[in-house]
């Protein structure tokens, strides 16, 4: 049955014969079939072995290792991470030697789950590999392992003269909410390289962490745009009038991505000064603008809203209509 089985088009029947499985318990005819000529099947075993394994599977799933095809190889790795077994640790290590990246990333991940403090060493390289998966989940195993040590690593990192290890180690340092994080940002809000600022305002949106009002607005008036539009939509979405008229002044500048970026925003004050202003563009304008105005009224608490923005979703621009509908459903909770 599990031959005849596609399992992307017959999840259902993929699944409740792996959970048949799972409830059947029988080790032995599951390693059994970790040795078959059917790629399928390897892979189902090893899904089960995922829900049920113990250290002497896991032995067993290492030794198939250097036998196996590139996607046993990844299925085996991914279930061996799922069990969580201190006996994978040297093949985990082993596997980061591995070119594929869903493989590396397992790998990481294992390591992530029974490394210990002496294999951040071996995984600081990955956090500037080039796939971002790869990234992450060093970063992320760095910080299981050992947090104290995984702080240093990422302190050091932000005061790297590399741009690019900046952002790792800010990344590094939010990911595990280092309390150190407030005073890193603080410097990096004022880094020469605008990349880092960006990164450091988008830290400041997402974890709504304070920011002192003069250096915004220092950065609103930034000669990088990325910089500016990142620094308005915080004062947008903290709805800080005293930033607001710079917002409203910029929403009609010849340059359209300004604009877009001033009317999204502008919807972050949320009242009625605003509310004109957005219907106001809803109306007439630039479609792209009119799009940006429909999705900055769809992220308020005001179901009332949907009546008043509702004769343009039969706009003739479908984009523009598209957007509107969109609005409507987010106002209404999804009841349209």
């Amino acid at each position: 049955l599990a031959q005849r089985t596609d399992p992307d088009e017959q999840m259902d029947v993929w699944e409740a014969i792996k959970d048949v499985l799972v409830a059947l318990n029988d080790h032995d005819k599951i390693l059994d079939l970790l040795d078959s000529n059917v790629e399928k099947l390897v892979i189902l075993a090893t899904q089960v072995l995922a829900s049920i394994g113990e250290d002497k599977d896991v032995r067993c799933m290492i030794d198939r290792l250097s036998s196996s095809s590139l996607y046993a190889k990844r299925a085996l790795t991914a279930s061996m991470v799922k069990i969580g077994s201190p006996v994978a640790r040297d093949a985990f290590k082993r596997l980061l030697n591995e070119d594929d990246g869903h493989v590396l990333s397992y790998a990481i991940q294992g390591l992530g789950r029974v490394g210990e403090p002496d294999d951040i060493d071996s995984l600081e390289p990955f956090l500037v590999h080039k796939y971002d998966d790869v990234r992450q989940a060093a970063l992320d195993a760095i910080v299981s392992i050992d947090t104290d040590k995984a702080e240093k690593v990422f302190l050091e990192m932000v005061k790297n003269p590399d741009p690019e290890l900046r952002i790792i180690g800010l990344e590094g340092l939010s990911g595990m909410e280092s309390d150190k994080l407030p005073g890193e940002l603080d410097k990096l809000l004022k880094d020469v390289d605008a990349r880092i600022r960006v990164a450091a305002l988008h830290k400041v949106m997402d974890m709504k962490m304070d920011i002192d009002p003069e250096l915004l607005e220092i950065l609103i008036n930034d000669e990088e745009t990325q910089v500016r539009h990142a620094a308005q939509e915080i004062a947008g979405k903290r709805a800080m009038d005293r930033f607001r008229h710079i917002i409203e002044d910029r929403i009609d500048t010849a340059d359209i991505w300004t604009s877009y970026h001033a009317v999204r925003a502008l919807g972050g004050f949320k009242d009625d000064r605003a509310k004109a202003r957005l219907i106001d563009i809803l109306k007439g304008g630039e479609d792209i603008l009119r799009i940006a105005a429909a999705n900055a009224l769809g992220e308020w608490d005001d179901e009332g809203l949907a009546k008043e923005i509702e004769p343009f979703a039969e706009d003739e621009n479908p984009d523009v209509a598209r957007a509107v509908f969109d609005a409507m459903d987010a106002l209404r909770g999804g009841k349209f």
